[in-house]
């Protein structure tokens, strides 16, 4: 038995399913509701922006960009997080082994 590479497949797996549940979370958030009333936890930023003199159109686009780069974010930091975690782990346990 291989644990190097049954591991490295666990993590394949587990990866591919975190990045395609993160992206369905974020773009059904993004699709159904309107991206003004889905970020209503920054009601502020978004009256100041109107207070600014942005257009919802405006606020809109930012707010779908951040929304971009948050699916980014949470889709693909924390496998890679736990790859290193995996492979620290492997470096460690081989100190001991030798």
């Amino acid at each position: 038995m291989n644990w190097s590479r049954g591991t490295l497949r666990l993590w394949i797996v587990i990866s591919i399913i975190w990045v395609i549940s993160v992206i369905f979370y974020y773009d059904t958030i993004n699709n159904i509701i309107d991206p003004i009333e889905a970020h209503k936890f920054e009601q502020e930023k978004t009256e100041a922006a109107r207070k600014a003199g942005y257009t919802d159109i405006e606020i809109t686009q930012y707010l779908r960009k951040t929304s971009i780069i948050e699916t980014l974010e949470y889709g693909f930091i924390p496998p890679v997080f736990l790859l290193l975690a995996g492979l620290t782990a492997r470096w460690i346990l081989r100190g001991f082994i030798r």
